[in-house]
């Protein structure tokens, strides 16, 4: 499978709160940096996840990610672009993704354009 495709399936997964699914395509040692940290500010590990995704459903979020497309970036990263919908709001949405042997090893998300990102060398 190729990396941009892992990307937008661990994004469906995550839209549609698919734990084992999630987990199956993140590395063990996952990091998860995400948007709006529900109780951490990173979540680690597949039992991070779990707990990400815990969180979110304790805080009564329901966060949505609309991928409108994906490129590679430097370094073999996998950058998604598209919007997030948070509640009543729908705003620019980035998310920065390093992969391990065909898996996800780090997620950054951002509230941002690429234009933003590119500026302050978060992509090139």
């Amino acid at each position: 499978m190729e990396s941009s495709e892992v990307v937008l399936r661990a994004i469906e997964a995550f839209n549609r709160r698919r734990l084992t699914e999630l987990q199956g395509l993140m590395c063990e040692d996952i990091e998860v940096w995400p948007l709006r940290p529900a109780t951490h500010s990173v979540y680690r590990g597949r039992a991070g996840i779990a707990q990400w995704l815990g969180d979110l459903e304790h805080r009564g979020r329901d966060d949505r990610i609309t991928v409108e497309h994906t490129r590679s970036a430097s370094g073999g990263r996998i950058v998604a672009m598209g919007s997030v919908d948070i509640g009543i709001v729908n705003a620019a949405f980035m998310a920065v993704h390093e992969l391990r042997d065909g898996l996800i090893a780090c997620i950054h998300h951002y509230f941002s354009d690429e234009r933003l990102l590119r500026r302050i060398c978060i992509i090139d």
